[in-house]
């Protein structure tokens, strides 16, 4: 296996085991290896790694936020997306922002991020991503108190969700509400 194949399987290895398994120490590992090499990597490998690491440093777990570093990993991304982009990366972008906007607590930027990876979902050839818009969704529902409108959101992302973490997280928070019901 050349270079170039092995980074991006590195890249891609790290995106699953962030979005699919919460292992943001196991993507952080992976990722930061290739950090170095940044400037000399092709354009797409480029952006890969930059949305990659945008999520790791917005990953709202606190062990690697940073909210300078996910800002500067976006920007260079997004220099990048009118060439390069995709709608599934624009969405992990604008789910990086959302992540971002909602731990700092911003609603404008919230409503903005969501609004643009709403727009994208159709768009989207993975069902993976097309849960996360939904359930970024939910939980902006949630934060800004409407309890029926989450509901609803977390019910769907559980009931037709493409990734079990997702799933998992919907059922927590369904949990949560009848609780307090």
């Amino acid at each position: 296996v050349t270079t170039a194949p092995r980074r991006l399987r590195a890249l891609a290895l790290a995106r699953i085991a962030l979005l699919a398994r919460a292992d943001v120490c196991g993507a952080f590992a992976m990722l930061m290896p290739l950090s170095p090499e940044l400037p000399r990597l092709p354009e797409a490998a480029r952006l890969e790694l930059q949305v990659t690491a945008a999520l790791v440093f917005s990953w709202p777990d606190g062990r690697f936020i940073d909210v300078g570093r996910a800002n500067a990993y976006l920007a260079g991304a997004e220099r990048l997306l009118p060439r390069l982009g995709t709608p599934d990366l624009r969405v992990l972008l604008l789910i990086a922002r959302f992540t971002l906007a909602l731990l700092q607590e911003e609603p404008e930027r919230v409503v903005e991020a969501l609004t643009r990876a709403t727009e994208l979902e159709p768009a989207l050839a993975s069902p993976v991503h097309r849960t996360l818009v939904h359930e970024a969704g939910a939980e902006a529902a949630l934060q800004a108190g409407r309890s029926a409108v989450a509901a609803r959101g977390f019910q769907r992302v559980l009931d037709g969700g493409g990734l079990a973490l997702s799933r998992v997280r919907a059922l927590g928070q369904l949990a949560a509400a009848a609780i307090l019901d």
